[in-house]
């Protein structure tokens, strides 16, 4: 789908699907809709680079396979409630610094999460229990300049440590 245009990839359309991979590369996506790739246990990769999405909507990756995923080249603004909750092989996400919010247990359940990467400067807007269930030793590594505005919104009793960007390995 490399420098496709499309609107939106629909609700459950490729729900409990066998696919391993996914190559939306360039593409230009306004919405990710509900349950979209939801129960996809094989799907491991997804390739996002130089691609614009907008909205990832709820459970929209719950339940896969993905090991990591990239969204720091994308323009996205949401990812909705539990959209990678229940993904237990998930280990890491970069977060784009055009993100302004995380829906209610979006991450929950991700037992293997422990790297995030967050560009943006101010602390995404966080629903409860986002980041519940996850395994110790987590990291997010995010702007010098907002270590604190991090420490003060997500880590409140939820086994985080912050680091700078400039830190990453």
């Amino acid at each position: 789908m490399s420098g496709t245009k499309l609107t939106t990839i629909g609700n459950n359309a490729f729900s409990s699907s066998g696919l391993e991979s996914i190559d939306l590369s360039g593409a230009s996506i306004d919405t990710i809709k509900d349950n979209a790739f939801q129960d996809c246990n094989v799907l491991e990769s997804i390739d996002l680079s130089e691609a614009s999405i907008n909205i990832i909507g709820n459970y929209a990756f719950a339940s896969s396979g993905l090991k990591s995923i990239d969204l720091s080249d994308t323009q996205l603004a949401s990812i909705g409630e539990w959209a990678f909750s229940y993904s237990g092989s998930l280990a890491s996400i970069d977060l784009p610094e055009t993100l302004a919010s995380i829906g209610g247990s979006a991450f929950r359940y991700c037992g293997s999460l422990t790297k995030v990467i967050s560009r943006k400067k101010v602390p995404p807007v966080t629903g409860a229990l986002a980041f519940e269930y996850l395994d110790s030793d987590r990291i997010c590594y995010v702007p010098k300049e907002s270590v604190q505005a991090y420490t003060d919104a997500w880590i409140t009793g939820t086994g985080w440590s912050i680091k700078t960007l400039d830190e990453l390995p």
